[in-house]
């Protein structure tokens, strides 16, 4: 995880997970006071499957995200993110 403290007091945090599971749970090693808003990027590792491919965002707070993801191909690779707020 990388942070980045902007003017205001608004910081950026960022990462990455190889983590392919239905949910999985990301904790920001700093919490936010107010989060603004979090964005996931799925990555593959192959093909992905069409239309039973999906990746979301499922749940945010201040302090953690959890990211919903399923392929029936299997094919996702884990994904990264982005957070903003402060």
């Amino acid at each position: 995880l990388i942070y980045f403290l902007f003017i205001f007091f608004s910081f950026l945090q960022w990462g990455t997970s190889s983590e392919t599971l239905r949910d999985k749970t990301v904790t920001y090693p700093l919490p936010f006071g107010q989060l603004y808003s979090v964005v996931g990027v799925p990555k593959s590792k192959s093909v992905l499957s069409g239309s039973n491919s999906n990746f979301g965002i499922k749940a945010q707070t201040n302090t953690n995200f959890i990211a919903n993801m399923y392929d029936n191909g299997n094919g996702y690779g884990g994904f990264n993110w982005c957070a903003v707020g402060r």
